[in-house]
């Protein structure tokens, strides 16, 4: 802290000498002492707070416990929660009569989180614990790799749950400061109560509809999954498969290996659906490159042995728990997460999957955790096998099925010889060759490239004609954003293809024979004005979809698709037969260029999520009457927006001048309401 305000004490006497010779004017020194004493407080509070979190964690005794110990009850305690989280869940559907796939992310009565958050944030802990367990007990791992530890219980042990609270802490402070460094968040200074005079800072975005649109992506990009996996046929065969394991021996939970060869297969069958979407969606994005055997050192691995991996893992940590959950009794854990050798699970591995021993090993150790696992690749979502000594690793079945398919291959392909620029080529080809398909819309399918007037070149993604309007697309093929600073990065690259789309814009304007000379379809104008023009910037991320960013909308390829080739809506209950409880359109017979810009601004499938979220701040947990008051903002889902009672709401009931829905702070007639 003193090295900080030395600086900002130099930058300021410079300043000031400058002002004394004339050379700037004494505005910009204000505004440096503003920006800077801004800076020194968040700096300071985040610090104050970090520091008082490290005192305490230097006396837990949690961290004298055997590393296999440690995991073994983290991971008991994962399991547990997650075994509670069910049993609401069931009790949930029960009491309702069908599910929607969305009972685990709404926020009910007055808590802060939902189920799905709760154990997330469970997840987390334990990730960001692990860093800090591996740096304390890495020489002493080995040595207990294949100790028996009686009592693993998690419960009733306030190191634990004062460890659990550290750790938290330690993260809500990390995510501030992330926000802070990489997406502009800022704070504002409020009191407890009227006769508080203690501050409270308060960290929010820029834009608040911006946070809102992001949080709505993320909820829809879960439910995009669990639909798209869940197929009607599946769900009912999915029925039929669990009845049918009810009518096993529970001999897994003796063994974790001694299940059956059919029943191996049942497991299979139940999570091929989620599989299979994401291995269609890899593949739609590198093509044949998803065999290629490239992606380790050897280059005798592909992506589709990883899929094997994660078919294998899956099924095996969906059987386990299936047996294991049942009989789960707090006064036992020693079944809940087995300890197993990485050279028997790969042997197993080999068998059920008729692969060679030698890359299954290979595939296995993939997913297992080590102390020397690299800082980027070292995280329970993509390594759900811990690592304790001696060859083994825990098994923890919730863990190993929150493994983020999409993400794991997305690092490999980062981290491997095949080629990602094909992604951005594959995205291109199949917009182009959906869009065509449409009646409404009259798409260009040749190159356009030429040097502009500007003395650059220029090519256009995709040009289209729709009810007397051009449509310039810009398409950018993104990663999903995990992190504030991969949000950071994937907004820089949507705001790089608005300027794109914008430059594209003056160059029709001011060159329309250049492209009319190389497209094969026919402009509705030869010399088009900007308002003939709507300029769009595509991407595969739900992320930024709702968003307009200097006169250019931003919408992800599935929204974009099902406005021309697929209008209808459709809510969906899940019972013994699937029933469809609400029926709607985006249009009916024929498009127009007023209603697309409508849903370009708000898609029907991020409205009907927007309706539902609510803004909530999230306090960071105090650990002393004297620690800084700080808490930031976030969006709850209030209500489940496929639910029956929220299903019909499809049309927005808010008064033209009242402020709109979406969050964007002006009324709703000049915003979604226009």
């Amino acid at each position: 802290m003193e090295f900080i305000f030395k600086v900002v004490n130099a930058g300021s006497i410079i300043l000031e000498k400058q002002i004394d010779e004339g050379l700037i004017d004494k505005d910009i020194h204000n505004r440096f002492m503003f920006e800077a004493q801004n800076f020194v407080v968040k700096i300071k509070t985040l610090y104050e707070s970090i520091k008082e979190n490290q005192n305490l964690l230097s006396d837990n005794d949690f961290v004298n416990f055997p590393f296999k110990k440690q995991i073994q009850m983290w991971c008991n305690f994962i399991e547990s929660q997650s075994i509670y989280s069910d049993r609401e869940v069931e009790n949930k559907i029960k009491d309702s009569g069908y599910f929607t796939g969305m009972e685990t992310q709404t926020v009910e009565d007055d808590n802060h989180n939902s189920l799905k958050d709760n154990l997330e944030a469970l997840l987390e802990i334990f990730d960001t614990l692990l860093n800090f367990l591996h740096f304390t007990s890495h020489k002493k791992i080995e040595g207990y790799g294949n100790v028996d530890f009686k009592n693993i219980s998690p419960f009733y042990i306030p190191s634990i749950e004062q460890i659990s609270h550290l750790t938290n802490h330690k993260i809500l402070l990390e995510n501030v400061w992330d926000k802070i460094k990489f997406r502009k968040w800022d704070y504002k200074i409020y009191r407890e109560n009227d006769h508080s005079t203690t501050p409270v800072y308060y960290y929010s975005p820029p834009n608040l509809r911006n946070l809102k649109l992001e949080r709505a992506g993320i909820i829809r990009k879960s439910y995009h999954e669990h639909q798209s996996a869940l197929k009607p046929v599946s769900f009912s065969r999915m029925r039929t498969l669990r009845q049918e394991l009810d009518s096993h021996s529970e001999s897994v939970l003796n063994d974790l290996f001694s299940l059956k060869t059919n029943v191996f297969e049942i497991g299979v069958e139940i999570i091929e659906p989620k599989i299979q979407f994401s291995m269609q969606s890899t593949y739609s994005k590198i093509g044949d490159s998803f065999y290629q055997k490239n992606i380790d050192e050897d280059g005798d691995v592909s992506l589709e042995d990883i899929y094997f991996g994660f078919s294998y893992l899956l099924s095996l940590g969906y059987l386990y728990s299936h047996f294991s959950h049942e009989i789960f009794d707090e006064s036992n854990f020693k079944m809940l997460c087995p300890v197993v050798s990485i050279t028997r699970i790969a042997a197993d591995f080999s068998s059920k999957f008729s692969m060679n021993k030698r890359t299954a090993k290979k595939i296995i150790e993939y997913f297992v955790l080590f102390p020397s696992t690299p800082n980027r690749q070292k995280d329970v979502f993509s390594k759900p096998l811990v690592y304790v000594g001696n060859d083994n690793i825990v098994f923890t079945p919730y863990i190993v099925g929150q493994m983020n398919l999409d993400r794991i291959t997305e690092r490999i392909l980062s981290d491997s010889e095949i080629d990602e620029s094909i992604k951005g080529v594959n995205l291109e080809k199949e917009l182009i060759t959906a869009l065509s398909s449409s009646a409404h819309l009259k798409v260009n399918n040749s190159k356009v490239r030429f040097n502009a007037f500007d003395g650059k070149e220029v090519e256009y993604d995709l040009i289209a004609v729709f009810d007397g309007k051009i449509i310039l697309i810009e398409i950018k093929c993104l990663n999903t954003p995990y992190s504030d600073y991969e949000q950071k990065t994937r907004e820089e690259e949507i705001l790089k293809g608005v300027a794109q789309v914008n430059r594209r814009e003056e160059i029709l304007i001011k060159e329309p024979e250049e492209i009319i000379d190389r497209i094969n379809i026919e402009l509705p104008k030869e010399n088009p004005l900007k308002e003939d023009i709507v300029k769009i910037v595509c991407t595969d991320v739900f992320h930024y979809t709702g968003r307009i960013e200097d006169d250019v909308y931003i919408i992800d390829s599935s929204a974009l698709s099902k406005f021309f080739l697929n209008p209808k809506i459709e809510v969906t209950e899940m019972k013994d037969t699937p029933i469809i409880v609400d029926k709607s359109y985006i249009w009916e017979n024929n498009p127009d260029i007023s209603t697309f810009k409508r849903y370009l601004r708000m898609p029907t499938a991020v409205e009907r999520i927007l309706l539902n979220l609510e803004e909530r701040t999230r306090p960071v947990m105090l650990l002393s009457d004297d620690s800084p008051r700080l808490a930031f903002a976030d969006y709850i889902l209030k209500k489940n927006p496929y639910d029956r009672s929220e299903a019909k709401k499809t049309t927005i009931k808010v008064g033209r001048n009242e402020k709109c829905f979406c969050g964007s702070g002006v009324k709703y007639k000049k915003c979604c309401g226009r």
